[in-house]
């Protein structure tokens, strides 16, 4: 049986093979595609939340569980519209979550709070926290990273959106980026996966 520090080290370098061989399940992320303007598949979206991830091992790995279940809640969009849409995708990926976290060595000091914020990771994308809810701010980070790593997103207006959610639940504000943060990470993201491939 595998630790689970095994599967967050490999998180921290996003090295995708050995998370595939960690969890299985993540290979289904790959040619998921997902509402019209996200320019990535749900693989390419779930490394580029991996490499922008600050420290500390319970946000990492919701970062990389929070779309798990995405492939099996997939629906396409109502009306003919262009991509698919995700009922209930973070409950059914808590649920994923725990099952796929219980099968490492070690997993008990962080079970609790990713599942729950991979279960809540869509409500602050709508100006929302759940009452009395444990972790506010990673979970708030959670939503930003998510927001950010769609395609031709600007990481300095997610910012400003996800403040704005923050004071309203008296958080702390993050700073803003430099102007080319996002950029820079995903150049050398994209550098060290060509030169690994």
């Amino acid at each position: 049986m595998a630790h689970v520090n095994d599967l967050i080290q490999a998180a921290q370098v996003c090295c995708w093979e050995a998370l595939c061989m960690l969890v299985p399940e993540l290979k289904s992320l790959e040619g998921q595609s997902q509402h019209a303007s996200a320019g990535v598949d749900v693989a390419e979206h779930t490394r580029r939340l991996l490499v922008q991830c600050p420290v500390g091992d319970q946000l990492l790995l919701a970062c990389l569980l929070h779309d798990i279940a995405k492939p099996r809640t997939a629906e396409p969009k109502p009306d003919g519209q262009p991509g698919f849409q995700f009922p209930g995708h973070g409950e059914e990926g808590a649920k994923m979550a725990k099952e796929i976290l219980e099968r490492f060595e070690g997993h008990e000091y962080l079970l609790g709070q990713v599942c729950d914020l991979v279960r809540y990771h869509m409500e602050p994308h709508e100006g929302k926290i759940p009452t009395g809810f444990a972790w506010p701010e990673d979970l708030v980070d959670l939503a930003e990273l998510d927001s950010a790593s769609f395609g031709g997103r600007s990481i300095g207006k997610v910012r400003e959106r996800f403040n704005k959610t923050r004071v309203k639940f008296g958080l702390p504000e993050r700073p803003m980026p430099p102007p080319q943060h996002i950029s820079v990470i995903l150049e050398e993201y994209l550098r060290i996966r060509n030169l690994s491939a």
